[in-house]
């Protein structure tokens, strides 16, 4: 049953005034705290996992003891529009080509932190600590996903994401030149800065493909004004129409996040949709809300007017 009140239901409250007796104001105290446990054991309420949610006692464990725990949100660009603008319908074209058009279309997709919590708690690293049924393969994700064990590949992200899942490298190779990158990028014939304050884009295609990357694919929060190395290969593959293998990178970076003490998880909408597909109890999660939305029309397009004139003062 979940609980539900006001300060105002209670008559201490409704008539508590700074002439009050300290009697009174010590029984409001008692009751604020009183309040405050209340509503903590209400969001328990709501949010109480199911132990046959959990891999075993040690996935249960991992989950409950997990203090810093973040869905990340983000918002993008609106490519639907911005593809019917003569001026931009040749990015479009480029992130279509090397298969990631898939990413453009995330737009107002939902997820529910307990599940996303849940999934990246259960992740397997390491193959000497999983004692499944299934052959172990390093590339992949083995998961629990609410009551289920889910083996998650590049191939199975890639069909259900519509993004490239077979093809291209998923990280840079040793001989990957960022200085010519960077001056195919830039248009300016000089070596990639080595300090990241001197890392700015001002060509209005690159810019509005970083934002795209750092919101869409690494869920940043903050400042997307500057490059690293990352960004630049990605950017250089999709610039010059080299696949990379989209789905594993995004695997990659799941594995980063769940291998450090505080997890700031991105890749809501993701889990959604393995959960959906793998028919887990995904839907006894009562708290999915929209994670990834786009640019409201206005934001967008004075978004675009400043990459135009940061491009043209430079």
């Amino acid at each position: 049953m979940l609980l539900s009140f006001t300060l105002l239901s209670f008559p201490i409250f409704a008539r508590a005034n700074p002439r009050s007796s300290p009697a009174s104001f010590l029984s409001a105290s008692l009751w604020i705290r009183s309040l405050a446990a209340l509503s903590s054991l209400q969001k328990n309420l709501i949010h109480t996992i199911s132990k046959d949610h959990f891999r075993d006692g040690w996935h249960k464990l991992r989950y409950e003891s997990l203090d810093d725990s973040k869905l990340l949100e983000t918002t993008s660009l609106d490519w639907n529009s911005l593809s019917k603008n003569p001026e931009y319908d040749s990015l479009y074209k480029k992130l279509e080509n090397v298969g990631w058009i898939g990413l453009t279309q995330l737009l107002n997709e939902k997820a529910s932190a307990t599940a996303v919590k849940e999934f990246y708690t259960s992740l397997i690293l390491k193959e000497n600590e999983y004692t499944g049924k299934h052959t172990w393969n390093k590339e992949d994700l083995f998961a629990f996903i609410c009551g289920e064990e889910v083996i998650v590949t590049a191939n199975m992200i890639g069909l259900l994401l519509k993004i490239e899942g077979t093809e291209g490298d998923n990280e840079p190779s040793k001989s990957f030149d960022y200085n010519d990158a960077w001056e195919t990028i830039s248009g300016k014939k000089e070596k990639f800065p080595d300090s990241q304050a001197k890392r700015k884009l001002l060509n209005v295609q690159a810019k509005l493909l970083h934002h795209f990357i750092g919101n869409s694919l690494w869920y940043k929060q903050g400042s997307l004004e500057y490059i690293n190395q990352k960004d630049i290969w990605l950017l250089h593959c999709v610039w010059t129409g080299i696949k990379v293998n989209l789905a594993q990178i995004i695997i990659n970076e799941i594995k980063k996040t769940t291998s450090k003490s505080s997890m700031h998880c991105g890749f809501g909408p993701l889990v959604t949709a393995l959960g959906q597909i793998a028919q887990t109890k995904m839907h006894q999660h009562k708290d999915m809300r929209v994670i990834c939305s786009p640019l409201s029309f206005k934001s967008q397009i004075r978004f675009v007017q400043t990459t135009v004139k940061d491009s043209q003062v430079a």
